[in-house]
């Protein structure tokens, strides 16, 4: 259990925002078959911007 928490760790960077935005980009791609890389991207991408804003922990 202890390996599963820092691979999550070392995956989320303690963020919040991460976790549900690599969530929802998954989903996306397997129930938007005929955009599944631009919205895998495209999420993963607003993700990324919106966690770049979070605040530290």
């Amino acid at each position: 259990m202890r390996a599963l928490s820092e691979i999550y760790d070392f995956i989320t960077g303690g963020s919040i925002v991460t976790p549900f935005g690599l969530a929802i980009a998954i989903l996306a791609a397997f129930w938007l078959p005929h955009l599944r890389a631009e919205a895998f991207v495209g999420i993963a991408a607003l993700t990324f911007v919106a966690a770049s804003f979070e605040r530290p922990n």
